[in-house]
């Protein structure tokens, strides 16, 4: 099965969040650090899945999103990201996973931004698993380790991220 992607993210979420302590109390926070940009980016994707053998499937993916306006002087940087993961489909209801991805982000921009402490590279290996709950209901977990990190100037970057939710099928 192969298909596109393609949609908005929306102008939502704060982006004028002020440090609580610190230092810098009352100052804003990094726009590149706010839980919204206060722009419009566009989402465009592509995927693949398919089957090695009967028991190992696939897929790769590829998405970018890219800045579609500014807001008070910032811009987030576009990125793209590459995946591809191998997935054991013998267990009924349990599907363990393995994938591999790749993210280059280039740097912010605008007066507001902090570009030269914004964009790099990463590579993380993910494993996870899924399993089915009911025939609507698909629970997941993965963590991503991350294999190659390389980003510019001074940027908090995770050991290790933790996702875990709920697919509710129509």
């Amino acid at each position: 099965m192969t298909g596109i992607e393609a949609g908005l993210v929306l102008p939502t979420g704060l982006f004028r969040q002020k440090f609580n302590s610190g230092p810098e109390k009352g100052e804003e926070v990094d726009r590149g650090l706010q839980p919204g940009t206060g722009t419009v980016q566009a989402v465009l994707g592509a995927y693949h899945l398919g089957a090695v053998t009967p028991e190992l499937g696939y897929f790769i993916q590829a998405t970018s999103q890219l800045p579609l306006t500014s807001r008070d002087g910032f811009k987030p940087g576009a990125f793209v990201q590459a995946s591809a993961a191998l997935n054991y489909t013998h267990w009924r209801n349990v599907t363990p996973q393995l994938q591999l991805s790749f993210r280059k982000t280039w740097r912010d921009s605008g007066p507001d931004s902090d570009r030269p402490n914004s964009g790099g590279e990463q590579v993380n290996l993910a494993p996870g698993v899924s399993a089915k709950i009911s025939s609507k209901l698909v629970g997941f977990t993965f963590v991503e380790l991350p294999l190659y990190t390389g980003v510019n100037g001074f940027q908090l970057v995770p050991k290790a991220k933790f996702s875990a939710g709920v697919l509710y099928r129509l």
